[in-house]
């Protein structure tokens, strides 16, 4: 389901970039194997990160989706502001 989500509602594709923000449990298995799936190159990331460090990786590595753990969403949203690739 979730690897479907992800090409019909976020137009991901083979190749994309996709950061997933969590701690280790359950749900980021999950996210990294529906990214996995549908051919997207995985960046996982530090819970601990703050927005400026995040905004680094994601130009860096051009990354267009993040699938993130809504206790780390403050920091995430604060780089999205701030990046010229993320959605």
């Amino acid at each position: 389901r979730l690897a479907h989500a992800l090409v019909e509602n976020y137009g991901v594709k083979p190749g994309n970039r996709v950061l997933i923000r969590s701690a280790n449990n359950p749900a980021m298995v999950a996210c990294w194997l529906a990214a996995t799936k549908v051919g997207a190159v995985v960046v996982n990331t530090m819970p601990m990160l703050r927005a400026g460090e995040l905004t680094k990786i994601v130009d860096k590595a051009e990354i267009t989706i993040a699938l993130c753990d809504t206790r780390l969403m403050d920091e995430m949203t604060a780089c999205a502001k701030d990046s010229a690739f993320l959605k």
